[in-house]
């Protein structure tokens, strides 16, 4: 028997951008909307409030990161790092 109910998707944003470090774990943003992250393979996200707003974001590896976040339209431009693929997150001072 086929079931004819349509999938819902945990988590939908339009213009989504999708980065992963690894098997289980990986962000995704809506750029200058909100930023989530998820630790089990997409079975569940959580907010990661700081990063809201994100522009950019990128790995290196598996583990250091960085996310460029517009505060709000004209307002401050923010440089997050992590090195341990999000769990904790230190914001780098910009001149």
């Amino acid at each position: 028997m086929v079931d004819s109910d349509p999938i819902t998707p945990l988590l939908t944003l339009p213009e989504a951008i999708l980065l992963t470090c690894d098997a289980l774990t990986a962000f995704i943003f809506d750029p200058l909307d909100e930023m989530k992250v998820t630790t089990n393979a997409g079975r569940t996200y959580g907010d990661m409030r700081e990063l809201d707003g994100a522009v950019w974001a990128g790995f290196t590896d598996a583990e250091v990161g960085y996310v460029i976040v517009n505060e709000h339209p004209g307002g401050a431009v923010r440089l997050w790092r992590t090195a341990d693929a999000g769990a904790e997150r230190s914001m780098i001072s910009l001149p």
